[in-house]
């Protein structure tokens, strides 16, 4: 093989290696790149209940960032519950991070009027969170039933190819019991996308997908962010 032709392939297969590591894109958004007002954009509605979509955690703050009183335990539950609806935490406002979901947790209440959670992949997800940094999406997390997580799989890998990397990781449950754990790894120029077949709860499946830098970022600002100084 002459030099110059040898020259030619590793250019070829410099070209085909970055075609295959272009952004990790769901539903057209892309950690790295979509913005926030690009996601207001996309997902602006107005709901049964009179809410302005998407719910994100700076616009919706009376409802992310109230404080119950003392005795209100159920004006508590309904905090806990709505900030576990966006993985939202107290730190994240100081850090310029702002959560988000396209749906409202009260459309999602066991009544007539309650709507679907949104899918991916044709697959139903019990949760579907943005986080953004500084006005630009950092992560995506997904969270679905574990009986889901063959389907979810399969449509990632129609899609993005196989996994870089497969493991089997052990999971406690509360009561004790070890479970072992599925957990595939995809990797680009900038961005992992990792798929869990168990978590905190052995019964649901959860997708990772966020941008390096900026999720190193996001956490270095977490660890310089005084805690309870809201």
């Amino acid at each position: 093989m002459t030099y110059t032709r040898a020259c030619w392939i590793a250019a070829l297969v410099v070209l085909i290696s970055a075609g295959h590591s272009s952004a990790f894109e769901l539903q057209g958004q892309v950690v790295g790149k979509t913005t926030l007002s690009e996601f207001r954009a996309k997902y602006h509605r107005t709901t049964a209940t009179k809410h302005t979509a998407p719910f994100c955690s700076d616009t919706d703050s009376e409802e992310v960032l109230r404080s119950p009183g003392p005795t209100d335990r159920l004006l508590e539950g309904l905090l806990k519950e709505t900030q576990r609806f966006l993985l939202f935490e107290e730190w994240m406002p100081k850090a310029g991070i702002v959560a988000c979901s396209t749906t409202f947790p009260v459309e999602h209440l066991d009544d007539a009027d309650s709507q679907p959670y949104p899918t991916l992949a044709g697959v139903p997800t019990k949760l579907y969170v943005f986080h953004f940094m500084d006005g630009v999406l950092y992560e995506i997390v997904v969270a679905v039933d574990r009986g889901n997580f063959s389907d979810l799989q399969g449509a990632l890998v129609g899609k993005f190819g196989q996994p870089a990397k497969k493991r089997a990781v052990p999971i406690q449950n509360r009561m004790g019991a070890v479970f072992s754990s599925e957990e595939l790894t995809w990797k680009n120029a900038r961005a992992d996308m990792i798929l869990s077949e168990r978590t905190g709860s052995i019964d649901t499946s959860v997708l990772v997908v966020s941008d390096r830098r900026l999720r190193a970022t996001a956490l270095a600002r977490r660890g310089s962010t005084p805690s309870g100084d809201l």
